[in-house]
């Protein structure tokens, strides 16, 4: 066994040296910096040796993370609004970047609660980047050598497992159903139209370490999601490494990406979430408190499957957690708390089922659009 790991770790490590590195110097701008994927995109991209430059809007909760992230890392800070068209101008000849990462986005369950808000940002602020990005092209210094997008694989629509097969591939055509999943497919246009050299990841399920920003919404929403539908996910950690990769492999030019986990990564959403919460020390919730989408109506289930990653993990090599070492990190993160997490955790399960807008309604199901449905729960008055 020890050989095997061995071996493995060793391939691992060769794959890692594959990479071509950035030429000494080269700096990077990488928007939505301190977002859940963007804090660990930072490291990563230190780690191949840029200068990091992080663009981000100043709210309370950025601005301390920023903070926290500068006691260990050494970049540089702009802070502003992707919706300026002079703001990111500004940011771009200032900084003069040989690579954007472009990670800034605003996502369910906001993007159905201020839609006109998610297109600003994800459609027209993506168009006002590579404007920016564009105009440096008409100058001595030159366009960034390649334009890094963060996607998403729910561009690719829903997902009965009752009836569709089963991985995604490269060949599974885009289907959006819901404004998050057009606004994606809008702004991937752009930036392939662009003129740029480009590359597209779009991100499966990420798991972050800790959710220490979970709103009551983010669980509302999460209960819309079929207990049954099929899940590919990610560490956090891991998609920070694959979308920092993107930036220098050859093979990426001009080529898009779905980023998931790897072997253990694929399972059941619902139980995933369960496995979360039991590694924690909650009690797991019932599959009736989440909403009960058609077997026989493809569209009333969730934009996931899931993903034949073997070209991504080969061309971005970006797969290092698998699921039991990501809930062993997680148990870490939670610090001295995890002692207490087991003693409160029949109290946090009743606080999180309370926000299930079915929990006690018994099973019943929806035949309605996803989008339809999700609509409807995440824009009625809370009472």
């Amino acid at each position: 066994m020890n050989a095997i790991v061995s071996f493995s770790e060793k391939l691992r490590e060769w794959k890692m040296v594959t990479q071509k590195a950035p030429a000494r110097g080269e700096r990077v701008l990488l928007t939505g910096a301190f977002g859940g994927v963007g804090e660990w995109a930072i490291q990563e991209l230190l780690q191949l040796g840029y200068e990091v430059t992080c663009f981000d809007v100043p709210t309370s909760a950025n601005r301390k993370k920023a903070k926290k992230l500068g006691r260990r890392h050494a970049f540089s800070s702009v802070w502003g609004d992707l919706t300026d068209p002079q703001c990111v101008q500004s940011t771009m000849q200032s900084v003069r970047p040989n690579v954007v990462v472009h990670g800034a986005a605003i996502i369910p369950p906001l993007t159905i609660q201020r839609p006109e808000l998610a297109y600003k940002v994800n459609v027209e602020g993506t168009r006002n980047l590579v404007a920016a990005a564009q105009d440096l092209g008409n100058q001595q210094s030159g366009a960034p050598r390649r334009f890094v997008l963060v996607s998403s694989y729910s561009i690719l629509g829903p997902s009965n497992p009752h009836t569709d097969p089963a991985p995604w591939n490269s060949e599974t055509p885009v289907n959006p159903q819901d404004d998050y999943g057009r606004q994606k497919l809008e702004a991937e246009t752009i930036v392939q139209q662009c003129g740029l050299e480009w590359t597209i990841v779009r991100l499966c399920a990420v798991f972050p370490l800790a959710s220490t920003s979970a709103s009551a919404d983010t669980f509302r929403f999460s209960f819309l999601l079929p207990y049954d539908r099929r899940e590919q996910a990610i560490d956090v950690r891991d998609a920070a490494l694959a979308i920092a990769n993107a930036t220098t492999a050859d093979p990426a030019a001009c080529r898009t990406f779905v980023v998931g986990g790897g072997e253990g990564w694929q399972g059941i959403g619902g139980d995933f979430a369960n496995a979360m919460m039991q590694n924690l020390g909650i009690p797991p919730i019932d599959r009736n408190a989440y909403r009960q989408a058609d077997p026989a109506i493809d569209t009333s289930w969730y934009y996931e499957n899931w993903v034949d990653t073997r070209e991504s993990e080969r061309v971005l090599t970006y797969q290092r957690s698998s699921f039991p070492s990501f809930l062993a990190d997680c148990r870490k993160a939670a610090g001295p708390a995890r002692f207490a997490l087991p003693l409160l955790g029949p109290f946090i399960r009743s606080w999180i089922l309370k926000k299930s807008p079915f929990a006690g309604t018994g099973p019943t199901v929806d035949s309605r659009p996803f989008a339809e449905a999700a609509r409807d729960h995440m824009t009625r008055p809370k009472g």
